[in-house]
């Protein structure tokens, strides 16, 4: 094969595996950050209550940590529900 001929097939190999990143992202937008090993309370480790407080006013710059405390609070709360329930 000559260099002509890979150069041909990477363009066309590149081509076929573009992947849309505005799709992707929205793909990753819903998987649950735990399930993708961000589990907050593991990287920065504070109250129930010092997490609330932070995303409910703000104070956390980050929008990856304030929807893994909201992810964190509606998994508690559906764990709770279910035990109440059995």
């Amino acid at each position: 094969m000559s260099q002509v001929d890979s150069a041909s097939f990477n363009s066309a190999y590149e081509k076929r595996n573009e992947i849309d990143f505005t799709n992707f992202n929205n793909q990753l937008k819903k998987v649950p950050l735990a399930e993708r090993g961000f589990v907050i309370n593991d990287i920065y480790p504070k109250s129930n209550r010092e997490y609330i407080e932070e995303t409910i006013y703000l104070k956390n710059d980050s929008y990856l940590a304030r929807r893994a405390v909201v992810e964190q609070i509606i998994e508690f709360a559906k764990r709770k529900f279910r035990s109440v329930q059995e």
